[in-house]
């Protein structure tokens, strides 16, 4: 019988994740065990000590003594897992330690020197898979594992009957980006101001390429050709460009559709440093539990969704908007074209043609009988093959 050992207790959006993967072992008759952690210097470093969670230590013990079939950690939690005498857990224990990522590996390229030797990424967009390939290549495992949808029970709200007219939920990360911009001066064989510019700008005409792949050609073009090792690093000190082009969508998506008469709830932080904040057509209602997203998309017509860059990926917000019964409307990723159509199961606009989108959403708007149907074939789409239960056998299938 499957055995499996999960982490909760430092993010409420991840507990969200882990609490639908215990409810399909509770289903399955597959043991589990919950390690409710202490956080180190960041979420993957846990550590147990002798004095400190000694029942949970004696507990976890006593679940080790037996095969685990895997640890799995959302967003990295667990990756280094250490106890007094033992050191990391998974080595010691021979357990597959099951990363699965919620955000482009250059954000975590120190942490991934301390893996289990059974580590396993799993990632939301190809391209990440491809990059920790290239870079990491140390790590036993790189896979595509989509993002999983959450369905509250209960009957969902015909559209006509729904009170938000467009529902986006999400933060804006333009205020706090500058405090992830190096020093640009450290960089002695190039100059970085003028990368920056250079490289957001070669983003904002050709929004379907990586930030990795538009450092590396910038660099390339100006004749520095980097082995991997140095461009992980280069790579890493400016990931701060990826947040930059991915807050600047996001914001434009928003803001072009309050300012062109659509009427948009919005939920989030980071969005009061905006200059239009109290326009008439947006509600703007703040921060809210993770866990009352899901409910407030139930009772929209349109949830909208930016793609976090992920270029060949997937985000939650368009699989929980369709098991919300809602329509999707979203940017295109590769993954995304593959798996949907235009105007069945959802509504796709293309971020080099954002001006075309306050037009489509008003006449879907206009239309409610098209609506019920976009909402009622993407509900079906998401719930035959997109939920956490799709997930967790994807994930089984990739370390069996």
């Amino acid at each position: 019988m499957p055995r499996f050992i999960f982490f909760k207790g430092l993010y409420s959006t991840l507990d969200l994740y882990t609490d639908e993967m215990l409810r399909i072992c509770r289903e399955r008759g597959y043991d589990s065990f919950v390690l409710h952690t202490t956080q180190g210097e960041d979420a993957s470093c846990m550590h147990i000590s002798e004095e400190q969670e000694k029942e949970e230590r004696e507990d976890l013990l006593r679940f080790l003594k037996e095969p685990v079939t895997a640890a799995v950690g959302f967003g990295n939690m667990g990756l280094r897992y250490e106890m007094d005498g033992i050191g990391n857990i998974w080595d010691a224990f021979a357990v597959p330690y099951i990363d699965v990522m919620m955000d482009h590996p250059f954000h975590f390229s120190g942490i991934f020197r301390y893996a289990a030797k059974q580590t396993a990424l799993l990632c939301p967009d190809r391209n990440h898979v491809n990059y920790i390939r290239r870079f990491f290549p140390e790590i036993a495992c790189a896979d595509f594992l989509p993002h999983a949808g959450i369905e509250l029970p209960g009957e969902k709200k015909p559209i006509r009957e729904r009170g938000i007219e467009v529902l986006y939920a999400g933060g804006l990360s333009r205020g706090v980006v500058g405090h992830m911009v190096p020093d640009l001066n450290e960089f002695a064989d190039f100059d970085a101001d003028r990368l920056t510019r250079e490289v957001l700008d070669d983003l904002l005409h050709h929004p379907k390429k990586t930030t990795e792949a538009a450092i590396e050609e910038y660099l390339n073009r100006i004749g520095i050709h980097y082995p991997d090792e140095t461009l992980r690093e280069v790579i890493r000190k400016l990931r701060f460009l990826d947040s930059y082009i991915t807050s600047f969508f996001r914001e434009m998506t928003v803001k072009l559709l309050v300012e062109n008469g659509v009427k948009v709830t919005l939920y989030g932080a980071g969005w009061d440093v905006c200059d239009w904040i109290d326009h008439s057509n947006l509600d703007y209602r703040g921060v809210v539990p993770a866990q009352e997203i899901p409910k407030l998309m139930t009772d929209a017509k349109i949830v909208l969704n930016t793609m976090t860059w992920f270029k060949d990926g997937s985000h939650d917000r368009v699989f929980n908007g369709m098991l919300a019964r809602a329509v999707v409307v979203t940017d295109t990723s590769g993954y995304m074209k593959e798996e949907f159509t235009d105007g069945r199961e959802l509504v796709f606009f293309e971020l080099d043609q954002l001006m075309k989108l306050p037009e489509r959403v008003k006449e879907l708007i206009g239309d409610e009988a098209a609506m019920q149907q976009i909402a009622d074939c993407g509900y079906a789409a998401a719930s035959e093959h997109h939920r956490m239960e799709n997930r967790f056998d994807e994930m089984l299938r990739i370390i069996s």
